[in-house]
Order: structure tokens, then C-alpha cells, then sequence
């Protein structure tokens, strides 16, 4: 096979030679350039360098796409935009026709490590829902390690793509002797997401990476804890985190492990759950990837040492793949005439199926959650609502900051304008619910100032807005340079 026919096979890209160099796919034809080095740079642009035989080749055949070759991997571009070519990778074409399960609710990918586990996962999560879609999976779970950085953008895209987004979070604990191992925990409903945003304070600011047994076992309501293999698990653990979670899950995983003795953990762990604790709790079958296509594997290496991590966590097949791969892997981790093949299969099935059926709590992005302003008693005997401290407070900096144009000879026609501007701002500021928002950046610069800390003169847009400036929040008139408000408000 050529490397391309090999590109295509990896990538599960259905093909037809139809004479060389010339394929027929999904998408419609397709022309490989026979050559490596094809691009080149014209006043910025980049362009396809092509032989005038391969030209006519092209019109001739009525191709549709013409792809090529840059670095290892494959790339293609329509035919009539072989100027200004953007490089879109040759992958995810049409959809992926393999071996799907039948129960379109266990056909689920939950170990997703995007980019913003930093040095770890990799990639943006429209890439993600991109050949998540191509595999024809329904629903995506995020878990990454320590974060819920990602939690938001992976949602929104996942909703895009018409995908099911299940929250999940991946929790180091340590235990009483000491030792730390990785729970998975995905939100079911708010109550858990609530929980979640505790674990994570307690990880990322009370503690130095990692959360006490006896300090997660508390927050566990609304969550579906699954306990992750390498973990030394015990009866009374298990039963503690069943007691306190909604579910609590063991994960089986076909991932193989570089490190012997991480692979070792991992499959042993593994086993005495199968042996001791698989009527305890259930399992769920869970792949974790950190990139996407088996080509990009090496690149969590490489952010690991840039990250000075270690590598033991370093696999051969941490990327997304397809359901018929998984099988493919799972069925290695048994001997086949072991009849518990087809009972931890069938379970870990039942898991996929539990998380993605129960796990339902989405970030509400329809309502603003702004903190109110907390008056003090003082404030209150003196303005009475806040809506009113809001008024005063911007005419007396208009006051102050505008007194000789107030107080000169054309005072009544600079404030009718001042203030045009002003009730301007105020409207819209009062409609859309950002009184309390204003005053609790004033009420932080104004402290911050009075404590001799450095405050900024103001960033960006935000010097369009002239209350800010009235009350004090940046220094920049908007008038003397002309800026607009609009601008701030978008």
C-alpha cells in the first residue's frame, strides 16, 4: 500500500483506486500529488506547486480534491481553491462505517483530556466533537485532571456539534497512609456540579494538588464517582463512596501503559476488582485519550517533559478511537474462553449506559450569576438602594472631574452633553443588570488605592465607558480621545 492508501486505512476513509494517484471517496475524487514537496509561499499565500501534465489531469478527470503531503501528514484542498490553500488535515471524511454497538446509549466516549489539562491533553474541543462525530458517537465526557478550566468551552462546542456534553472532572486524592490515586467523578445533576466546584477549590487553593479521602467522601452527592484502575482498592472504600456518591463505578480500560510497572498497577488492579469486588460495585468501560489520532501519541510526551512530569502514564493508544477498536483492545485482556469476558463486557456496557443516561446537569449560560453588592449600614442611611448610590456616586465624579467644564462659561451646554452621555450609559447599564457589577469594581479600586496598591489605568474597551471613569474606576476620559461606549458594551 502507498503511504496515502496507508493514511486512509488509519484514518477509516472508504476508497476506490481508480488509476493512479486517483481515489474515489465519500467526498467525491480525490488526486494525491506523487510528489512531497508541493507547496510554496507567493506574497503570503500559499499554493500548490503543479505540473502542467497534472493540471490536465485534474480538468481532465474532473477531480474534486486534490491532496498532498506536508511533514507526515495528509492534507487536502477542493480544486478550485488550490490558491490561498488552508491546511485541512485529510481525515474525518464522511462517516465512519465499522462495527457501532446497538444500544445507541452505550456508544459514548467519557475519558476525554483536552487542552486545557495543561502539559497533558492536547487539542481544542472542536477538533474533539469533530471526529467524535465522524465515529458516530452520541455523547463526549471531559475528565480532566485537577481542572474545570474546560468545562464551559467543551459544553458549547459538544452543543454545536450536536453532541451529548457529560461533566466530569478528574480528582487526585490522597489517602490516610498517604497514597494517591485518581477518582473520575461526572456531574448528574446540580447539586453535583456544586460539589465539583468545592473539590476543585479545595485541590487547586487549600491544598497543593489533591483532596483527603475523608474530604471528597463528603462532597459526593450529585456526582458518579468511578474509582480509576491502578487504584489498591478495599471493600470499605468502595462501600464509602456507594454510600455517599449516586453511583459509584469501577473503570475497566484498554489502555496499555509503556511503564511496566504502570501497566503492571494498572492490570492488577484491574483483576482483583474482577476477582474480589465486581459484586460490590459495577464497572464502567472507559478509554481515556488524550489526543486524537494514533499520529499524535508521541506529542503527551513531549508536553509531560516540558511540564517536568513523568512519563509513566505515557501509552500507545491514548487517542480517540473507535468503538471497534476498543472491542479489539478489551478482547485482549481476557483469555476468550474465560466466561467473565462476557459478564465484565456486558457491565461495563451497563456503566456507559448509567453515566450517559443519568448524567444530565449542563452549565446554565441563559441567566447572569453577578454577585449584589453588599451595602454597608453607613451606605444604607445614606443612599437608601443602591440603585441610588449608583446615581450619586456618578454625578459627584462627574462633578469632580468636569468642574471647570460645569463651572465655565458654556457650563450648562458641557453638562446637558456630559449628562446626554451619561443617562445613555445608565440605561443600558440598568437594564441589563450590571448596577452591582460597577460597584464592586469601584468599591476594590477604591480600597486598593486607599491600601497603597498599584491599580491600572484602565484596559482596553473598557475606557470607552465614562461612568467608569466618573466613578473613579479607570483614568481615561473617553470624551478627549473619542472613545465609544458601544464598543465597551459588546
Amino acid at each position: 500500500m502507498s503511504k496515502f492508501q496507508v493514511w486512509m486505512h488509519n484514518n477509516f476513509i472508504d476508497f476506490e483506486e481508480l488509476s493512479l494517484n486517483t481515489y474515489k471517496t465519500s467526498i467525491g475524487k480525490v488526486y494525491v500529488l506523487p510528489y512531497k514537496e508541493c507547496l510554496t509561499s507567493v506574497e503570503g499565500e500559499v499554493n500548490l506547486i503543479l505540473t502542467y501534465d497534472i493540471c490536465e489531469r485534474i480538468l481532465n478527470q474532473t477531480i474534486d480534491y486534490v491532496a498532498f503531503m506536508f511533514g507526515d501528514d495528509f492534507f487536502y484542498t477542493p480544486t478550485n481553491k488550490i490558491t490561498a490553500i488552508k491546511l485541512t488535515p485529510f481525515k474525518y471524511i464522511g462517516l465512519y462505517e465499522g462495527y457501532l454497538p446497538k444500544d445507541t446509549l452505550t456508544h459514548s466516549f467519557l475519558g476525554l483530556h483536552g487542552r486545557y489539562e495543561l502539559m497533558n491533553g492536547t487539542r481544542d474541543y472542536k477538533d474533539w466533537c469533530n471526529k467524535a462525530t465522524f465515529l458516530q458517537y452520541n455523547t463526549l465526557g471531559i475528565c480532566e485532571k485537577n481542572t474545570l478550566a474546560g468545562t464551559l468551552p467543551f459544553q458549547i462546542q459538544c452543543n454545536k456539534a450536536k453532541l451529548k456534553a457529560i461533566i466530569g472532572y478528574t480528582a487526585e486524592v490522597e489517602n490516610m497512609d498517604g497514597l494517591r490515586y485518581d477518582l473520575k467523578l461526572y456531574c448528574v445533576e446540580y447539586i453535583g456540579w456544586k460539589n465539583l466546584l468545592a473539590i476543585n477549590k479545595i485541590i487547586n487553593i487549600d491544598q497543593e494538588g489533591y483532596i483527603e479521602e475523608v474530604q471528597i467522601a463528603e462532597l459526593l452527592e450529585g456526582l458518579c464517582v468511578v474509582v480509576s484502575p491502578g487504584t489498591h482498592v478495599n471493600k470499605s472504600m468502595l462501600v464509602a463512596y456507594k454510600r455517599s456518591a449516586d453511583k459509584c463505578l469501577f473503570q475497566i480500560t484498554t489502555n496499555e501503559f509503556t511503564s511496566d510497572s504502570k501497566d503492571k498497577d494498572a492490570l492488577v488492579s484491574m483483576k482483583d476488582y474482577i476477582d474480589h469486588y465486581s459484586e460490590v460495585v459495577d464497572c464502567v468501560l472507559i478509554s481515556d485519550a488524550y489526543c486524537l489520532d494514533y499520529e499524535d501519541v508521541h506529542v503527551k510526551d513531549i508536553l509531560n517533559k516540558q511540564g517536568n512530569t513523568k512519563f509513566t502514564n505515557s501509552t500507545e493508544n491514548h487517542y480517540l478511537r473507535s468503538f471497534e477498536e476498543i472491542v479489539g483492545e478489551f478482547e485482549q485482556l481476557f483469555d476468550p474462553n474465560d466466561e467473565r469476558f462476557g459478564q465484565i463486557w456486558n457491565k461495563g456496557l451497563q456503566g456507559i449506559k448509567w453515566i450517559t443516561t443519568n448524567c444530565n446537569y449542563q452549565i446554565n449560560t441563559k441567566e447572569l450569576f453577578l454577585p449584589k453588592y453588599e451595602m454597608t449600614q453607613e451606605e444604607i442611611v445614606e443612599y437608601g438602594t443602591s440603585d441610588r448610590m449608583f446615581e450619586v456616586l456618578i454625578y459627584d465624579g462627574l462633578a469632580d472631574k468636569f468642574n471647570e467644564d460645569i463651572n465655565g462659561p458654556n457650563g450648562d451646554q458641557a453638562f446637558d452633553e456630559l449628562k446626554e452621555r451619561i443617562e445613555m450609559e445608565r440605561d443600558v447599564i440598568t437594564r441589563g443588570g450590571f448596577i452591582d457589577y460597577f460597584l464592586i469594581l469601584w468599591d476594590i479600586v477604591n480600597w486598593c488605592r486607599k491600601e497603597n496598591i498599584q491599580v491600572g489605568p484602565g484596559r482596553g474597551s473598557a475606557a470607552g465607558c465614562l461612568i467608569s471613569y466618573t466613578l473613579g474606576i479607570v483614568k481615561i476620559n473617553p470624551l478627549e480621545f473619542g472613545l465609544i461606549f458601544e464598543r465597551f458594551l459588546n
